[in-house]
């Protein structure tokens, strides 16, 4: 079986998952950041039909792609944002490319005859709000959720659910500037922060904060669920975001099994998102479990290495399955 890898440079999952596929006589071609401008070509309506490839080959030559993470090989130097409103502009730019790429990739799984795992689905990232309804439609529990540019809905909402928290409406993107990189991490909207807001302003989302026990990873693939339990509820650090890592005290992280009904209500989640994989953050609330989000292209090496699930076999033999 010969893969064809698309990733980024710093992504080590991608690495392992090559491992394995050499180790059980697999062939890979990985295309990552730095070889990410190889010729890649779309065409319709000539004569000989659907035309699709990439680095020179047919698309449809490898027995499968793989598509770990997104890399824009076109962008600016980030020196050169620094300009003031040239800086803009190429920031501008870049946003554009990347979009355009996204869109670019879509239409090549599209177009590909054959099993196609952008870890796994068709985009990088979801839309959080409709994601969250299917979650809601499905029979998981979520946060209340709102997004609004108006101070007087946003008051409403508040009087309605109590303490919320804002967070990104896209995926988590951090601004880049003057060799620094600012993370937009979830954060406790208080009185004082609403009272010193406009009447309207960008729009922003906004949820319910869910008071928590403890928060639970999990990574979907193959149709099953490996779980992880995070016990940081009792630390400032991480205890809305789980990503603002307290090196000095490190979260105590243990593999957990959830409820069946509660994987079957995943599983029919990513079944009705077209998801094979992805990585899934739920919160457990008194005797409930509610979902947040999930990241088609979350890093499962998060979940594998604290709770020993070895998960690039997994991935791995479900890639064979599925292309035998």
């Amino acid at each position: 079986m010969n893969v064809l890898v698309i990733g980024r440079d710093d992504d080590p999952s991608t690495n392992d998952l090559i491992s394995d596929l050499l180790f059980r006589g697999h062939r890979a071609t990985r295309i990552n950041g730095s070889t990410g401008n190889k010729p890649f070509t779309m065409e319709l309506g000539s004569k000989n039909g659907i035309q699709c490839s990439f680095g020179g080959s047919d698309i449809n030559s490898y027995d499968a792609i793989l598509f770990r993470k997104e890399h824009n090989p076109f962008a600016f130097d980030n020196a050169d944002r620094h300009n003031d409103d040239m800086g803009k502009l190429l920031e501008e730019i870049a946003e554009f490319q990347r979009l355009e790429l996204r869109q670019a990739r879509q239409v090549m799984y599209s177009l590909a005859s054959i099993p196609a795992y952008p870890m796994m689905s068709a985009v990088a990232s979801l839309n959080k709000m409709l994601v969250l309804k299917e979650a809601f439609d499905v029979g998981l529990k979520i946060p209340r959720t709102l997004i609004t540019n108006s101070k007087v809905e946003l008051l409403r909402f508040v009087r309605d659910v109590g303490q919320v928290i804002t967070k990104p409406i896209n995926e988590f993107y951090p601004i880049r500037w003057k060799d620094r990189a600012y993370a937009p991490y979830t954060a406790r909207l208080t009185a004082s922060d609403i009272d010193a807001m406009s009447d309207t302003f960008f729009p922003s989302l906004v949820q319910e904060e869910i008071s928590k026990v403890y928060e639970v990873r999990t990574f979907f693939a193959a149709n099953r669920c490996y779980s992880m339990a995070q016990f940081n509820a009792d630390h400032e650090t991480t205890e809305l975001d789980f990503r603002r890592y307290d090196e000095d005290r490190p979260t105590r992280s243990v593999p957990y099994k959830l409820p069946l009904g509660m994987e079957q209500l995943i599983t029919d989640l990513m079944a009705k998102l077209g998801l094979s994989t992805g990585s899934l953050d739920i919160i457990r609330s008194g005797n409930d479990y509610y979902f947040l989000e999930v990241n088609p292209v979350g890093q499962y090496g998060m979940v594998a290495h604290p709770c020993n699930y070895n998960l690039d076999r997994v991935l791995v033999e479900m890639i064979e399955d599925e292309a035998r």
